[in-house]
């Protein structure tokens, strides 16, 4: 795959974008990023004449989504893993407090709207990351396991698949997942979400253990046990930069 950066002039004003080519693409696809960037997908023999006219033509569609994406909650600031940096929990802001301590392991606590991390005195920016990580992966696996089981009681009918083990995994862009052999797994930064969306996050795989594939019956399942769960999926669409890592 070849990447250029480009640009169209449209009425006197540059349209910057990432021209990317590709032999196995058949057609063109335009693209705008959650960083607002441009990025244009075609095939390698398609010439770049043709490639500005499409651009062109969905100059409007392109502004739009730009707007959009400038619209969506913005992220915290990058963190330091110092005292004072922020974190999100189900929604709650965070304000993190590294103290030191004599011993040489690191631990992790929340009190109240602050996040509690004690380390040694040689403790690096990385270790504090790694606790505080390995506090949000341990919190949120009870988190999930106890919302699971609360569903599986709720639903009225028997699994198809029985439910072996909940974890957490630092996907990069998919929300959860469920495997044949009944391991419910659920994003690391998805516990920066409203505790609504977590719930709806584990309805969703856990219908999998009774419906594995996303077929009419999952949806009815779904309409059925949460009636408004196309809205939760929209509003975890524009909290999706907010809470794209942790």
């Amino acid at each position: 795959m070849r990447v250029h950066k480009m640009s169209v002039e449209e009425k006197r004003e540059k349209v910057q974008y990432t021209l990317h080519r590709q032999k196995n693409r058949r057609h063109i696809a335009l693209k705008v990023g959650d960083d607002g960037l441009i990025r244009v997908y075609a095939p390698t023999y398609v010439p770049l004449s043709a490639i500005e006219e499409v651009i062109t033509n969905h100059r409007g569609w392109l502004k739009k989504k730009q707007t959009e994406v400038a619209n969506l909650p913005q992220p915290l600031a990058k963190h330091t893993y110092q005292s004072g940096d922020k974190f999100l929990l189900l929604s709650q802001e965070l304000q993190l407090e590294v103290y030191e301590n004599a011993s040489r392991g690191t631990l992790c606590s929340k009190d109240g709207e602050k996040l509690i991390v004690k380390a040694g005195p040689r403790a690096t920016p990385l270790t504090v990351k790694r606790s505080i990580e390995q506090w949000y992966r341990h919190y949120g696996e009870e988190l999930y396991l106890g919302l699971v089981k609360e569903w599986i009681e709720r639903i009225e009918e028997k699994p198809a698949i029985t439910m072996q083990r909940v974890k957490i995994v630092a996907f990069p862009k998919r929300w959860g997942s469920c495997t044949q052999e009944g391991e419910l797994s659920f994003a690391l930064r998805s516990l920066m979400l409203p505790l609504s969306l977590v719930s709806y996050l584990a309805l969703h795989e856990t219908l999998h253990l009774y419906e594995f594939n996303h077929s009419r019956r999952f949806r009815d399942l779904l309409d059925h046990y949460m009636a408004d769960w196309r809205q939760r999926q929209r509003e975890m669409s524009t909290l999706r930069r907010q809470v794209a890592s942790l």
